[in-house]
């Protein structure tokens, strides 16, 4: 009984999200990512879900409505009704933009290799986080929650990330979580 305690606990551990903060050096590059993702969100090229109900898609409106910006979010649905699927708005909103930009969160999955039978670290979708500024309550909240399987779709030069340090090269939000090229700490 004790050893499947500690086997739980152990499983739980593992599957902690890593959290990147946009402020360190390093994720000049990763920064870039909540941007995109609400941008391809807005154009309809994305799926988004609940925070807590991953399983709810959640669309740009929603988000608007829920993060402090219900006039917004009214006169959309009061132009165009269905404006998803007919008219797509022209830009983010900045100030939801500027909200989601501190941090994000990577949910992880520890898998074991088949041939090596080593353990790895397995992105399986990011969750923005809304910043505690932005919020009247002054708390932290989750935004959306955006599938990995969903994130490997967007490709193109509108969803590239620039190279601070080498204007000549551009990653997919693929390929900069494939390769990791940033830093990100586990959260307890």
């Amino acid at each position: 009984m004790i050893y499947c305690t500690f086997i739980g606990l152990h499983l739980y551990a593992q599957n902690s999200p890593a959290v990147v903060f946009a402020s360190e050096k390093q994720n000049k590059m990763a920064s870039q990512i909540p941007g995109l993702l609400l941008k391809a969100l807005m154009k309809g090229d994305i799926a988004a879900y609940y925070p807590q109900q991953t399983n709810l898609p959640v669309n740009y409106v929603q988000v608007l409505d829920h993060f402090g910006q219900p006039d917004q979010a009214l006169a959309m649905l009061e132009d165009a009704p269905s404006w998803f699927c007919y008219q797509k708005p022209r830009k983010v909103d900045p100030d939801l933009n500027e909200c989601f930009s501190d941090r994000f969160e990577l949910l992880e999955a520890m898998k074991r290799d088949r041939v090596s039978q080593m353990s790895k670290r397995e992105i399986i979708g990011i969750r923005l986080i809304h910043n505690a500024v932005c919020s009247p309550a002054a708390i932290d909240r989750y935004g959306p929650v955006f599938r990995i399987q969903d994130i490997n779709q967007l490709s193109g030069q509108a969803y590239a990330i620039n190279n601070p340090n080498n204007g000549a090269i551009q990653y997919s939000i693929k390929d900069l979580l494939a390769l990791r090229l940033f830093a990100a700490r586990t959260k307890k």
